[in-house]
């Protein structure tokens, strides 16, 4: 598999794993954490930025690409759901 400087998929399986043996997170918020790892991950493939050299600048880019993009629904993403998704990429990190 080419280095596209996104995560593996090994490397996500475990972080998934760590939310739900490790922390024990229910079911249903390791999919929601999944579909933000998801927005994340595009987002990256799409700004040809490096996963693992995130920098402020990256950070500030993709808040601002959640904030500007409507959900396939026509809808501004909420700034709660902004907050989350920017929670689950920190939580990521860690």
């Amino acid at each position: 598999m080419p280095d596209t400087g996104i995560p593996s998929p090994e490397l996500v399986a475990a972080f998934f794993d760590y939310l739900k043996y490790d922390r024990g997170r229910s079911p249903g918020t390791v999919e929601t954490y999944r579909n933000c790892l998801k927005r994340y991950t595009v987002w990256l493939s799409k700004a040809g930025a490096d996963y693992r050299e995130p920098t402020l600048v990256d950070a500030e880019a993709f808040r601002a690409a959640l904030t500007r993009n409507p959900t396939k629904h026509g809808n501004d993403i909420a700034p709660s759901t902004v907050n989350t998704i920017l929670a689950t990429v920190a939580t990521f990190y860690r």
